[in-house]
């Protein structure tokens, strides 16, 4: 919120809606959660989509990309965790339904920014998000060697240009 008066950003909000992107007014707690949700969404799919050029929809019908993502999403879960944080789900396994079931279906074609970035060969986004999370787990001594191992996939990629 802008300040403390929500009714100060209602227009944009109501102009974003109306342009055809979902917005509504949060709380600081709600935002939060919001911001782990979607970190937690982009560190599982946007570099695992880069690596193997697939979208959103092709990595869920994968046994083997549906597997690490699982891991992803458990080490997201525990870095979360450790770190006083949460969302709006309590465990990883909660996680995984709703990304499998409801988040995914609508988001089915979509190709992650980190793989369109590796198409154009310019740098990626791998640092403030997989990065980021990687800094946390050892700030909080969690193990993360998946995101370990999506990070260093993705610099490779990089690499090439």
């Amino acid at each position: 919120m802008y300040g403390n008066d929500p009714v100060a950003v209602e227009p944009l909000v109501n102009a974003i809606s109306e342009s055809g992107i979902p917005a509504e007014i949060v709380d600081r707690d709600d935002l939060r959660k919001s911001l782990w949700a979607k970190f937690i969404y982009n560190t599982t799919l946007n570099p695992l989509g880069a690596i193997l050029s697939m979208s959103y929809g092709e990595l869920s019908e994968s046994e083997y990309a549906h597997s690490i993502m699982d891991i992803l999403i458990e080490e997201a879960f525990d870095i979360m965790h450790a770190a006083g944080a949460g969302t709006y789900w309590n465990t990883a396994d909660e996680y995984r339904h709703v990304l499998f079931e409801q988040m995914i279906p609508v988001t089915y074609k979509h190709r992650s920014s980190t793989l369109q970035d590796i198409e154009k060969k310019q740098k990626t986004e791998i640092d403030t998000l997989t990065g980021s999370l990687i800094n946390m787990a050892s700030q909080y001594n969690v193990a993360a060697p998946m995101q370990t191992v999506m990070y260093s996939l993705v610099k490779a990629l990089e690499d090439k240009f």
